[in-house]
């Protein structure tokens, strides 16, 4: 197979990032992998990985448009963009609040053996609570690539109305206003992380 081969085979069907000047980060729905056609790659080494520089995606930006009505979200005509001008890395998940919940959800990643390394829901949690291509879904996966938060930050979510602390889907203590965090006994081991959540760091 070629790069483009491979490349597309990696990441179509899959969201990628574009950093934008702004320091936004639009997700890019990737429907195809090609050679730049300015590029001037030498047949011999046509698979050599240093030409993956050359490579371009194809596919559609997600975009937030706000507006008096509401935030909406839709995905642009087609474009290329050029690797080089891409995140591949997959983002972080964590606690998110996502439409039709009443408290915000823990959602992961999925352990599951794929050749897809860009972000799909479908190697993760997502799909228990919306559904692929709604206006809640898209809202989830632009706030999940714009999340600046830390890896602590999203792995802990304190409920303000009953003072239960989670990590990770599970509650593990409590906020007690006079003794601070009261952990349960079999949670005493994320001690230090605690104390970076609630300092907010």
């Amino acid at each position: 197979m070629s790069l483009p081969d491979d490349f597309g085979m990696y990441y179509s069907g899959t969201y990628v990032g574009i950093q934008e000047r702004d320091g936004t980060i639009t997700p890019f729905y990737v429907d195809s992998v090609r050679w730049n056609p300015s590029a001037s790659i030498d047949r011999n080494s046509v698979n050599d990985v240093s030409n993956t520089r050359h490579l371009v995606f194809r596919g559609n930006k997600l975009i937030k448009n706000p507006s008096n009505q509401g935030e909406s979200y839709y995905y642009q005509n087609p474009i290329t963009v050029s690797i080089s001008d891409l995140i591949l890395d997959v983002p972080l998940l964590g606690y998110y609040e996502v439409s039709g919940q009443k408290d915000p959800i823990w959602l992961y990643h999925l352990p599951q053996r794929s050749t897809k390394k860009g972000f799909t829901n479908n190697k993760t949690n997502i799909g228990q609570y919306v559904r692929n291509g709604n206006m809640p879904f898209l809202k989830l996966i632009y706030d999940i690539f714009n999340d600046t938060r830390t890896k602590i930050g999203r792995d802990f979510y304190q409920n303000t109305k009953n003072n239960n602390l989670h990590y990770k889907g599970v509650v593990i203590g409590k906020i007690v206003p006079e003794d601070g965090v009261v952990l349960k006994k079999s949670a005493t081991y994320l001690t230090p992380l605690v104390e970076i959540f609630m300092t907010g760091v």
